[in-house]
Formats: structure tokens, C-alpha cells, sequence
């Protein structure tokens, strides 16, 4: 018996822009970023003790936040993340980190979407 079929692979694709966005984004998978607080981003595989911080200086565990949005345990461990110096930016599907979020004070963006292949 089959006890896990493999999720679909995810990709992200992100671009850098010096325009300003009209709007954002509605949904999880797709995000601007300050492209000064996100200089150095990569892609990476989710890491064991991946934590995401959230608002007032606190912080949850990646894998408890695709935890509460469905994703099984056996797909985690291959979910991709943005990253920067360390600091887990975007979980695709998730959520965004406070810290990388566009300010009045931004002057570059960087445009991620992530998609699902079938």
C-alpha cells in the first residue's frame, strides 16, 4: 500500500522592480517584499528548526505554521522557503515575515510567486 503520494513540486519565481505596487496581492501564494530588507534572498528546502517571526517579536516554527495550513507532515520536509542572512522571509501557502514587508520608506520591491506543477 501507498501511504504517501507525492505533492506536485513548487516553484518561485521572483523579480525585482523599483515600481512601487498599486496593490498587493491577495492569498498565500504570492508576495512583494522591501527590496533592501530582502538584499540576498534564496530558495531554500524547509530546515528542522526553521522558525518564521511574527509580529510584537515573537516567532513560530515553519513546520507548525504548514501544520495549521494542511500540509501534511510528510510533505514539509521539502516545502521550499525565502530566506535572507537566515531569516525565513515567506512561507509559500503561509505567510510573510513582519520584517520584510514594504514600508512608506521602500525605494525597491521584489515581486515572489510561487506555483504549483502538475
Amino acid at each position: 500500500p501507498v501511504d504517501h503520494v507525492p505533492e506536485p513540486a513548487i516553484t518561485i519565481e521572483v523579480v525585482e522592480s523599483e515600481v512601487r505596487p498599486v496593490f498587493f496581492p491577495s492569498g498565500h501564494w504570492r508576495a512583494v517584499f522591501d527590496g533592501t530588507a530582502t538584499a540576498g534572498m534564496s530558495v531554500r528546502p524547509l530546515k528542522r528548526d526553521d522558525v518564521i517571526e511574527l509580529g510584537a517579536g515573537g516567532h513560530k516554527p515553519v513546520s507548525e505554521v504548514l501544520a495549521e495550513a494542511g500540509i501534511g507532515a510528510l510533505d514539509r520536509k521539502d516545502w521550499p522557503v525565502l530566506e535572507v542572512d537566515g531569516r525565513i522571509a515567506w512561507v509559500p501557502g503561509c505567510r510573510t515575515a513582519p520584517w520584510s514587508w514594504v514600508r512608506d520608506t521602500s525605494t525597491s520591491y521584489r515581486y515572489a510567486s510561487a506555483h504549483i506543477q502538475e
